[in-house]
């Protein structure tokens, strides 16, 4: 059988449809102290004439789990990766360009084993 917790949060939603939340573990407070605190924060980021609701839910307690033989590759995605300049240059070694001439996309590593340009 899982373990469940009960979860109470504060929901407010302005005329303009912006929202915010606010919920945490009770605390030391009364019920009712925690409950006019947690409707506070929610409402403080949202514009007058919000509307104020508290959304209940009984969620699973996560059990922690022993993974073992995890094999982890360098590299996890197509990031064209390049290698950094060195700290005499301005230049990747690999391209022959500087930082600002790569794409946006691009990124860079000091490793040379993530390099993913091609042209080490």
């Amino acid at each position: 059988m899982s373990r469940t917790i009960k979860v109470r949060i504060a929901v407010a939603v302005d005329p303009d449809g912006n929202w915010n939340s606010y919920g945490c573990n009770k605390h030391s407070t009364s019920f009712d102290d925690y409950n006019k605190f947690a409707m506070e924060l929610a409402s403080e980021a949202v514009s007058e004439g919000e509307a104020r609701f508290w959304i209940e839910a009984e969620l699973p307690i996560p059990e922690s789990v022993v993974v073992e033989n995890v094999i982890v590759s360098p590299v996890v995605s197509t990031e064209i990766i390049h290698l950094c300049p060195q700290a005499d240059s301005g230049i990747t070694p690999c391209c022959g360009k500087t930082p600002f001439e790569l794409p946006l996309t691009d990124r860079l590593s000091s490793n040379p084993n993530f390099v993913t340009c091609g042209k080490q």
